[in-house]
């Protein structure tokens, strides 16, 4: 199956920490053993914090959410500005936005190696205003991945994508097969692990399928392929989005209409590095 972005990860459980959903040692849990992440920007003086302190930072700040956005050349998905920020997201490909308070914080990570397998990922703090959040329905997400599937689907298989990219029909296979739900803090529902599951996987077929130009009879017929496939990217990421923000509902209902103006978050003391 494929990894989630790491920004979906961030914002479904760094999310539920804000919420009260999850115990506090959950975020370390879910992140890649292999990498070591870091937040700047939160804070004119603050040195590079952890995940977890930063959490506590936007808290204090006022924030109450995480909202994902995928955002792809054409589509900011969810991505209101400024400029610069939504430019250094779009270069990643996925950015975590701090919702809630009187100031909004986009989370973009930045990828490099150290040495031969040690995995850094910097979290710069961008400015940004209030994420556009998508007003499809966890079940219409659902009915849009299924009809995509269908036509995706098709379209490969009239293709003969399967026989010079045997990986597409065995991830093809795990979808009818239907894969296990994908781990999620416990305050999300059924639906949104069924519809992360699917839209993950779905992913991963488009990524497998669009990463070799080869296989068809003519220049036609790649092009009507790339259509197909991304198409059902499209509407896996937007699965994905839904899935992964679908808590913002009850976390919009309960915040205060007027929030509070606050100084700049400073460190928690006790919050753990």
């Amino acid at each position: 199956m494929r990894a989630l972005p790491r920004s979906a990860v961030l914002a479904a459980w760094g999310g539920a920490l804000l919420r009260g959903a999850a115990p506090a040692d959950a975020l370390g849990g879910v992140l890649p053993r292999e990498e070591h992440h870091s937040v700047t920007g939160l804070g004119p003086d603050d040195p590079p914090c952890s995940p977890l302190v930063a959490l506590g930072l936007l808290r204090r700040a006022g924030a109450t959410g995480l909202a994902l956005a995928l955002p792809v050349p054409g589509d900011p998905g969810g991505l209101a500005g400024p400029p610069p920020t939504n430019a250094a997201a779009l270069v990643a490909g996925e950015a975590v936005l701090a919702v809630g308070g009187p100031t909004t914080y986009a989370l973009v990570p930045e990828v490099a190696l150290r040495g031969s397998s040690l995995v850094e990922v910097s979290w710069r703090a961008l400015p940004a205003q209030p994420p556009v959040l998508a007003t499809t329905t966890l079940a219409e997400a659902d009915r849009q991945l299924k009809e995509t599937l269908q036509e995706a689907t098709a379209e490969l298989v009239r293709l003969d994508v399967a026989r010079w990219r045997p990986e597409v029909a065995e991830a093809l296979a795990e979808l009818r097969r239907g894969a296990g739900a994908q781990e999620l803090p416990a305050d999300y529902s059924p639906r949104a692990r069924d519809v992360l599951t699917r839209a993950q996987l779905l992913l991963g077929v488009a990524d497998l399928a669009l990463a070799d130009p080869g296989g068809a009879l003519s220049a036609g017929e790649i092009g009507l392929r790339g259509s197909a496939l991304r198409g059902l990217a499209a509407a896996a990421r937007r699965g994905v989005v839904c899935a992964v923000n679908s808590p913002l509902e009850r976390v919009a209902a309960a915040a205060p209409a007027t929030p509070t103006p606050q100084a700049a978050p400073r460190a928690v003391e006790g919050e753990a590095t």
